[in-house]
């Protein structure tokens, strides 16, 4: 029986065509109703069997005696297929009642009985017809039972009306809604239906269907921005090692030193290593910005990931003091995407490594539920008003600089992209040491990434 509870509307469907007939009965069994039926069947019937018998009524004025209404009795009844015959006053088949009626003094006297059917005509003292039952009152007997179900039937068809209306009306803005979300791609509102049956359910899926649609369009408008903003930052980046690379080619064409080509064709593998690089790191940009990218979370160890990251920066910066600290509270491990949290820390301490006079500190420690890691340096530090700007995509704190010193531009932004997927937060900060701070703030609790 769920489908009468999902049914929209049916369960107050049929409880309104009970009542409808509930009332129907009622009024149809009340004594007045009851009356008036009656006697207009009554009505009706006579009627009916008065213009029945109106030929033989004629006839019987023609008559001359008792021969003549024998030889009616036989005509009439081989016509109209009834049982008719000639009996006296004096006759049982005649009730009392009858008799009283007949009791007149001229003739012929019509009794029309319309509850047995019949006609009983007094054609002279001691001489009565009687003819029937009729089959013309049969319909007119059951005109109460017929009137019963039209009048039924009428509320009935009223009552599924009203529900089809209200059924109705609740399509009709289910459609209304759909045909805005098919003509505009969006819906203007949401459809609100309390109730708790299918149209309701529909209502909610339409709802979903359009959360989805708007979800997908915005992720499009996201797509297409970051498309945007790569298109741009990869053709003003890819300037510099294209225009080097041009450059050197040129130069190689117009020399025949030996030391003056060997130059310039490590220029050249330095452009095409830049373009490797830049390359890299766009794809990996593209790809934490892709909103269908995941993370594959699991137990972390924060001093063990730190410290391979500390051997691989000092490889790079040996002249730079890496150090690493941690504070009594500082948790064991982290809930995370151990490769690309290191990819987002070493982004972060090469960064400060390059950029420090003689130190970079790195410190961990508990804030509550999150592990808070700080990448500090003692360089000269990062404009106020870049601080708005570093995370952005191609962003260098000094266009005047060369690319071994600033980079493409992608590694803050790559960061706080892989801290913002694992539902954390980077952010600059003032530090101890004068020079930049960032600060990833990461939940510890386990969670789905």
């Amino acid at each position: 029986m769920r489908w009468l509870g999902k049914a929209p509307g049916l369960k107050g469907l049929i409880l309104a065509l009970i009542v409808v007939n509930l009332l129907v009965m009622q009024l149809a069994t009340s004594d007045t109703v009851t009356r008036w039926v009656a006697d207009w069947q009554d009505a009706r019937i006579e009627a009916v069997l008065r213009e029945k018998i109106a030929p033989l009524m004629a006839d019987l004025q023609q008559a001359k005696g008792e021969a003549d209404w024998n030889r009616l009795v036989v005509k009439y009844q081989d016509l109209w297929r009834i049982p008719i015959d000639l009996i006296s006053m004096d006759s049982k088949e005649i009730e009392n009642w009858q008799k009283l009626y007949l009791d007149k003094k001229h003739y012929p006297v019509v009794l029309i009985d319309s509850f047995q059917d019949t006609a009983l005509i007094r054609v002279s003292e001691d001489k009565v017809i009687i003819a029937g039952a009729f089959v013309e009152s049969a319909f007119w007997k059951h005109i109460d039972s017929y009137l019963l179900f039209v009048v039924s039937a009428l509320f009935q068809i009223l009552v599924v009306l009203v529900y089809q209306r209200w059924l109705g009306r609740r399509l009709v803005r289910i459609s209304h809604f759909l045909d805005a979300l098919v003509r505009d791609g969006r819906a203007q509102t949401t459809l609100v239906d309390a109730r708790q049956d299918a149209l309701a359910e529909l209502t909610n899926r339409a709802n979903a269907l359009a959360r989805k649609i708007q979800a997908w369009q915005e992720q499009q408008e996201v797509t297409l921005t970051l498309q945007r903003e790569l298109l741009h930052g990869v053709a003003h980046e890819l300037r510099g090692p294209m225009a080097r690379m041009q450059f050197a080619l040129e130069m190689l064409r117009d020399t025949e030193d030996p030391a003056q080509r060997e130059h310039l064709w490590q220029q050249v593998g330095q452009a095409q290593q830049e373009l490797e690089e830049l390359v890299a790191e766009v794809l990996n940009y593209a790809r934490i910005r892709a909103t269908n990218f995941q993370l594959h979370c699991s137990e972390v160890g924060v001093r063990d990931l730190l410290q391979g990251l500390q051997h691989k920066v000092h490889s790079i910066y040996p002249d730079v003091q890496l150090e690493l600290s941690a504070d009594a509270s500082a948790p064991e491990t982290c809930w995370a995407d151990e490769r690309q949290l290191g990819r987002a820390l070493i982004n972060l301490m090469r960064n400060a490594a390059r950029y420090a006079a003689s130190q970079v500190l790195v410190r961990w420690f508990r804030d509550g539920e999150q592990l808070v890691i700080l990448v500090e340096d003692d360089g000269p530090g990062i404009p106020e008003s870049k601080h708005d700007l570093i995370f952005e995509p191609f962003t260098r704190l000094d266009d005047s600089r060369s690319k071994d010193s600033g980079g493409a531009g992608l590694g803050l932004a790559i960061a706080r992209g892989i801290v913002e997927r694992h539902q954390g937060r980077l952010a600059l900060v003032d530090g101890e040491l004068g020079g930049a701070c960032f600060r990833i703030e990461l939940p510890l609790a386990r969670r789905d990434c």
